[in-house]
């Protein structure tokens, strides 16, 4: 299986996709943060997942990044 790299503003996954074990994986972290369960990570949520990595981004920084995902 090919290694997943980021490449600037590109995520590139193994030719034969994702692994039904690898969704479930990517499906229960993002479950883990959206804590009001709307389908979606709000800024807030963004910042308590960095905060919990050791980053500490502003609320607009969080914002940013939050609006860059979703375009």
């Amino acid at each position: 299986m090919e290694e997943m790299r980021d490449d600037e503003d590109f995520l590139y996954f193994p030719k034969g996709g994702l692994s039904l074990d690898q969704i479930d994986e990517l499906f229960a972290a993002f479950t883990l943060f959206d804590k009001d369960h709307n389908g979606a990570i709000s800024a807030k949520e963004l910042t308590i997942i960095m905060n919990s990595i050791g980053q500490h981004p502003t609320s607009s920084e969080a914002q940013d990044m939050v609006r860059e995902g979703d375009s």
